[in-house]
């Protein structure tokens, strides 16, 4: 693809111009990086990833060859962006069940992570960074995860009078949750991060795997039962759910 010479003018303060927009845009180093990287995603908006050592002609060259991809995704994720808070550690929050809750890091004794669902989170270490502070943020969502979730398929287990064998909370890459057929049910940690009922519903939809495996007429009219709306939950797990988690 030819581009005018004239089509990226300038990039300069944490901005680019492409054509007639001004991107914004946050500069990342990565050790393991061996080119320039683009990623755009609504709650974090235009990244660059930066090897350890580049000149500056690789950052003019990558936005050049890649000014088209950066305009066409940027449009993409504006109407969504709009509704999602730019998050931590590229904004100032992260989501648990489904409300914005401020992330701060102190100096303490040891690495550990203070929690209030009205003031939110304080992530303490010797040496407070990002790196360190992301580590130490996905474990104690998963590990808060995992009592959360279990709380909810005993409650909803007990309501629809389902039994199942155990449940296991992990990270998971593509799958809000899963159920074998010896009714074991795997569920994703990230679901803290969602709104109670998005939640609820996807705990309701394993445990109705736990008597109808496939996805029959059946098997939804089983979750509509406990969840009427479960159109809405499972559109907003589509639209908004790709964005769960600690930004790269």
């Amino acid at each position: 693809m030819k581009l005018k010479q004239n089509t990226l003018a300038s990039h300069q303060n944490n901005t680019v111009v492409i054509g007639e927009r001004v991107i914004p845009y946050t500069l990342r180093q990565s050790a393991r990086a061996r080119s320039v990287g683009f990623s755009i995603r609504a709650d974090t908006g235009l990244v660059v990833t930066l090897p350890q050592r580049c000149a500056p002609h690789w950052l003019d060259k990558s936005f050049k060859q890649y000014a088209a991809w950066i305009l066409k995704h940027y449009d993409r994720i504006q109407a969504t962006a709009e509704k999602i808070p730019q998050r931590w550690p590229y904004g100032t929050t992260l989501p648990y069940l489904g409300t914005e809750l401020p992330v701060e890091l102190v100096v303490g004794k040891s690495s550990k992570v203070h929690f209030s669902e009205l003031l939110g989170w304080q992530v303490e270490s010797k040496s407070p960074s990002v790196t360190g502070a992301k580590r130490t943020l996905k474990q104690w969502y998963v590990k808060d995860a995992q009592r959360v979730l279990k709380e909810r398929v005993d409650y909803w287990a007990e309501c629809m009078q389902i039994d199942y064998n155990r449940v296991t909370v992990r990270a998971q890459k593509s799958r809000w949750g899963s159920c074998s057929e010896k009714k074991n049910i795997s569920l994703n940690y990230v679901l803290i991060m969602a709104p109670l009922a998005a939640l609820d519903y996807v705990v309701i939809h394993e445990l109705t795997h736990c008597i109808e495996l496939s996805h029959s007429r059946k098997f939804w009219a089983g979750v509509a039962q406990y969840c009427p709306d479960y159109r809405v939950h499972k559109k907003w797990l589509s639209t908004y759910g790709p964005y769960l988690g600690i930004p790269e």
